[in-house]
């Protein structure tokens, strides 16, 4: 070691001599030059190592044998007080605490009365922390330093001496001279827009580049420990939202598991209900797939109850969207035929090459395409059940072909010369009048006859309101298996309740699926369409319970809506006929006409008059089709 020390010690004769206290700080890293005899002298006893013909000070040392180093005492104790400066700005919890300490530390390690934080405030400045030697807060009037030469350390990023002209800084060893820099100012690290900056006030031209560079390490390290807190903060804040949004899927979860729970209670509940019931009425079969158990709905399951063991054909009449499939499928499960086929088809939904096709089958060649024999709906649903929906849409020679259907049990496939024997049981249902259509010609009679044995007329939603309840209910369940369970509101409700649903059940479904699309698992009354939370209550409503429509209205009001009702009610019976209208009222034309202007009744666009399709016409403003006497 001792061959080491005197090589740099040789190195550090070359004859340049000692130099000033700032230019010793930055030759301090290395120690490339040595210091006179002072050093030598100090060897011994010093924290020095010699490390590849370098010295270097041990800092872990430091405290112990500063005073071995007259020469770099203020230096040394300098670079310990900014590694102590560290160890604490990383112990800072808050950016007001990294402040007070960088504050505190650079009037220590730099010197001066005054230290700041400031920052750009519009087109002037502002300080964000302040302390003066005694630790003190330091109204931010008391700076005096140029605060043109602050915005330039805080445009440009580089550290300056500020009060002092060019020439006079670092004039002699690195310190101003008399007339100099009053001020010490560095851009504080880490992104951030503010600057460190501190200022003596007792002593002009106190300031020297040594201090710049401490204080420029000090405002590096400080903008670190604020990146630090920021980052520090914006974790806890991240982890304090995680723990809220946990907290919340936690109660959710338990408030759905509940839901499910009582759901599902609630349909075992049901289901049993409905078993006691069909025990009671003497079914022969448990009709689960039937929602619903009011007097006309236990009306409707004893009459298909009674003819589901029979061979008979049976017509479904009702509105469109009341379930005349679904009560078709019910006859088909609870008869002897249920092992076999149901096969259903919309007669409306093809025209008749296809329906003729679908129904009968096709032999091979029978037509362009045809290239294999093709089996039909009837030949496919041998030992089954073949049910029609909408079967008045169907053309006359089709239904010439579906009435040997039935009399002789016999298909002819399109195109072939053999007939095949089938054994079916023919269901039918309609939306329209189809006795009506036979008085016109529109439907073949002896058809009517084949396929109306047994007539079963099913109710349309409006007239069996005690139903929409478990309706609804049932609704909220098969929506619920595919997203968040669903409920309703009393006063949604209510309002369901009231509705007239002109498409029925079909019209309750679709305005279940979507006002359970739009809410979060509550369906208030704003989630409902404007049709239905609008809707008026029908003439029975009113009757059954006056009081509770009077209320908040007068009686003239009630008196025209039960008017309008049963005006629109007896217009629609009649096909908007205007002398059978007003005879059934005991109006004249003209007192009916001026009524339906008054209320601003339309009439709606029938597809047929007397099972005869009708074009649209213009109206004349009060609901008449132009070139009709008989017609509104």
């Amino acid at each position: 070691m001792s061959d080491r020390r005197d090589s740099s010690g040789a190195a550090g004769g070359t004859g340049r001599g000692p130099r000033g206290r700032g230019s010793r700080l930055s030759e301090l890293q290395g120690y490339q030059e040595t210091v006179g005899d002072a050093v030598e002298e100090a060897a011994g006893a010093a924290p020095l190592q010699a490390e590849g013909g370098r010295r270097r000070i041990v800092f872990e040392d430091l405290d112990v044998d500063l005073d071995a180093l007259p020469e770099f005492s203020r230096e040394a104790r300098a670079l310990r007080r900014v590694l102590q400066l560290t160890k604490r700005l990383a112990r800072s919890a808050t950016e007001e605490a990294c402040r007070a300490t960088a504050l505190d530390a650079a009037l220590a390690v730099v010197g001066g009365d005054h230290a700041f934080f400031v920052a750009r405030n519009g087109d002037g400045l502002t300080a964000r922390g302040s302390r003066d030697a005694a630790g003190d807060t330091v109204a931010f009037s008391d700076l005096k330093a140029p605060h043109d030469e602050i915005a330039a350390v805080l445009e440009t990023g580089r550290a300056a001496l500020l009060g002092g002209t060019d020439a006079s800084r670092g004039a002699v060893g690195g310190r101003a001279v008399d007339g100099g820099a009053v001020g010490v100012c560095a851009l504080v690290g880490g992104g951030s827009d503010e600057a460190l900056l501190v200022e003596c006030m007792r002593e002009r031209g106190s300031h020297a580049v040594v201090e710049r560079e401490l204080l420029r390490a000090i405002a590096e390290q400080t903008g670190i420990a604020l990146a630090t807190v920021r980052l520090r903060g914006d974790l806890a804040d991240r982890e304090e939202q995680l723990a809220e949004a946990g907290a919340r899927a936690e109660r959710l979860n338990r408030r759905l598991g509940d839901l499910l729970q009582r759901r599902t209670l609630e349909l075992r509940e049901t289901r049993a209900e409905l078993a006691r019931i069909d025990a009671a009425e003497g079914f022969a079969t448990r009709y689960t797939g039937i929602v619903g158990r009011g007097s006309k709905m236990l009306a409707l399951l004893r009459q298909v109850d009674r003819v589901a063991r029979t061979t008979v054909p049976v017509l479904f009449e009702g509105e469109s969207g009341t379930g005349k499939e679904l009560m078709a499928r019910a006859l088909h499960t609870s008869s002897d035929r249920s092992g076999e086929r149901f096969v259903a088809e919309n007669c409306a939904a093809l025209p008749d090459s296809l329906l003729e096709n679908e129904l009968f089958g096709h032999a091979r060649g029978a037509f362009t395409g045809a290239d294999t024999d093709a089996m039909g709906l009837f030949e496919r649903a041998d030992g089954g059940t073949v049910f029609l929906d909408e079967v008045g849409d169907m053309s006359p020679s089709l239904q010439t072909r579906l009435l040997r259907v039935l009399q002789e049990g016999e298909v002819r496939r399109v195109g072939a010369d053999k007939v095949t024997r089938v054994d079916v049981r023919v269901v039918t249902a309609t939306n329209r009048n189809l006795l009506e259509m036979v008085g016109v010609g529109s439907f073949r009679e002896d058809l009517y006859y084949r396929l109306a044995v047994v007539k079963i007329r099913i109710p349309a939603l409006r007239e069996r309101r005690e139903d929409i309840p478990a309706l609804v209910a049932h609704f909220l369940r098969l929506f619920s298996e595919t997203g968040l369970p669903l409920q309703a509101s009393d006063e949604a409700l209510d309002v369901l309740f009231r509705h007239d649903w002109p498409g029925n059940i079909r019209e309750l479904q679709n305005e279940i699926r979507r006002a359970g699309a739009l809410s979060r698992g509550v369906i208030d009354l704003d989630g409902l369409s404007p049709e239905v939370r609008d809707s008026r209550p029908g003439v029975p409503e009113i009757i059954q319970d006056p009081m509770a429509h009077l209320e908040g209205r007068d009686l003239r009001s009630l008196v025209e809506e039960l008017e309008v009702q049963v005006v629109r009610a007896v217009l629609d019976r009649e096909k908007w006929n205007i002398t059978r209208t007003a005879s059934a009222l005991g109006l004249s034309r003209l007192g009916l006409r001026k009524k339906i202007q008054r209320y601003g009744l339309q009439r709606p666009d029938f597809r047929t008059h007397g099972g005869v399709r009708r074009k649209s016409r213009k109206s004349d403003g009060l609901g008449r089709s132009r070139g009709t006497a008989e017609h509104a």
